[in-house]
C-alpha cells in the first residue's frame, strides 16, 4: 500500500497507477464515509489484489482522509493506520478551519 498525499486529480492517477503497478485483480471497497467536518471526509474499508510479482494474494483495510472543495475531492490522504484516523482528520480540520 501507498500511504501519503496525493493533491487533485493528477495526485490521484499517480496513486491508482501505482496501485496498477504492483497489484493485479486490484479491488478497493469502501465500507464506512463519516463526514468529520471542514470539508473532511474520512472513508474506510477493504482493498485487496495480488502482488504481481509473487502472486501472493493480500487483504487488508484502509483509511482514506478526502478533503473536499466545491463538490469535489482535492486532496487524498491515504493513512495505513486507521487508530491514527480520527486523530490526523481533527488535525487537518483544525488546519483548515
Amino acid at each position: 500500500l501507498h500511504k501519503g498525499l496525493y493533491v487533485g486529480h493528477e495526485g490521484v492517477k499517480e496513486y491508482v497507477g501505482r496501485m496498477a503497478d504492483v497489484w493485479e485483480d486490484f479491488q478497493l471497497e469502501p465500507q464506512e464515509a463519516r463526514d468529520v467536518g471542514q470539508g473532511l471526509v474520512l472513508v474506510q474499508g477493504r482493498i485487496e489484489g495480488r502482488d504481481k510479482s509473487t502472486g501472493q494474494a493480500m487483504e487488508a483495510r484502509f483509511t482514506h482522509l478526502a478533503h473536499i472543495a466545491g463538490n469535489k475531492v482535492v486532496k487524498l490522504q491515504i493513512l495505513l493506520d486507521p487508530s491514527q484516523a480520527l486523530k490526523v482528520a481533527n488535525e487537518a480540520a483544525t488546519e483548515s478551519g
